[in-house]
C-alpha cells in the first residue's frame, strides 16, 4: 500500500517516513487485522456444548447394544438402539436398520428411519411425533477403507451441509456456508496397543464431540452419530 503526502499529494512508498517531494512527515501506516486472524479466532472459539458418545451393551443379550450420548458431566442424555425384529418363521431375534432414541429413563424421544435408494442410503432423524428434523444421506465410499460420502438435508430435501472426514474416526459437519456445526473424534483408537486391545476398543467405541452451533439439538446429534455409525 502507498502513502500520499497530506501537504503536496505526492505518492510515496509505504515505508517512507517523509515525503520525497516536499519533506513533510508522512502518517504511519495503520496495520489492520491479518487475513488469518478471523480464522484463528474461529479455531480457538470454545464450543457451545461438549458431549461423548459411547457404544456399549444395553442388557445381557448378545444383540442388545446401543450408543449412549452423555453430556459434559457424564449424564446420559439419549440412547440410540436398533429396533428388534422377529423373523416370522422361527422367531429368531434380528436387528433392523431403524433406530429408536430414548432418554436416560427409557422414554422414547425420537427415531432414525433407514431407507435404501439406488445411489445412497438415507437416515431420517425424527422427533417423538414423527416430524423429520433432518436427513443424513450416505453415498457409496470411493474405496474399501474410504469413509462414506455423507451430507445433511432438511425435511424438504434441501441440502444443509456436508460431513468432512479428516482422519480415522475424525469427522465434522459443515453448513453450506462453511460454518462448523460440530466435530467428533473417535478417542478409542488413541488408547492401548496390541491387536486384542484394539479389537476391544473397536467393539466399544467412544467419541469426543464439540458442538459449535447451539441450534443443533442434542436429539439431532444423537441421530446423526447413530446414522454415521450405521453407514460405515
Amino acid at each position: 500500500m502507498s502513502k500520499y503526502c497530506m501537504r503536496c499529494g505526492r505518492q510515496n512508498e509505504d515505508q517512507s517516513a517523509f515525503c520525497v517531494a516536499c519533506g513533510a512527515a508522512l502518517p504511519a501506516v495503520q496495520q489492520g487485522p491479518s487475513a488469518g486472524s478471523s480464522a484463528e479466532r474461529a479455531a480457538v472459539q470454545p464450543p457451545s456444548a461438549t458431549f461423548t458418545a459411547e457404544s456399549g451393551p444395553l442388557g445381557q443379550g448378545r444383540a442388545s447394544r446401543g450408543i449412549f450420548l452423555k453430556d459434559g458431566k457424564g449424564a446420559v442424555v439419549y440412547v440410540a438402539k436398533r429396533r428388534a425384529l422377529y423373523e416370522s418363521q422361527n422367531l429368531e431375534l434380528l436387528q433392523s436398520q431403524d433406530i429408536e432414541i430414548v432418554d436416560g429413563l427409557g422414554q422414547t424421544k425420537g427415531s432414525v428411519n433407514h431407507k435404501m435408494h439406488v445411489t445412497h442410503a438415507s437416515f431420517e432423524v425424527c422427533d417423538p411425533y414423527k416430524n423429520v428434523l433432518g436427513v443424513i444421506n450416505a453415498g457409496r465410499a470411493h474405496g474399501a477403507h474410504a469413509p462414506p460420502n455423507c451430507w445433511l438435508e432438511d425435511a424438504d430435501g434441501n441440502r444443509q451441509g456436508k460431513f468432512e472426514f479428516t482422519g480415522k474416526g475424525i469427522f465434522g459437519l459443515l453448513k453450506s456456508d462453511g460454518t462448523k456445526v460440530f466435530d467428533a473424534r473417535l478417542t478409542a483408537l488413541e488408547a492401548g496397543e496390541g491387536m486384542v486391545q484394539r479389537l476391544k476398543e473397536l467393539a466399544s467405541r467412544s467419541y469426543a464431540i464439540d458442538v459449535f452451533d447451539p441450534s443443533f439439538s442434542a436429539l439431532m446429534l444423537m441421530g446423526t452419530i447413530a446414522a454415521i455409525e450405521a453407514s460405515w
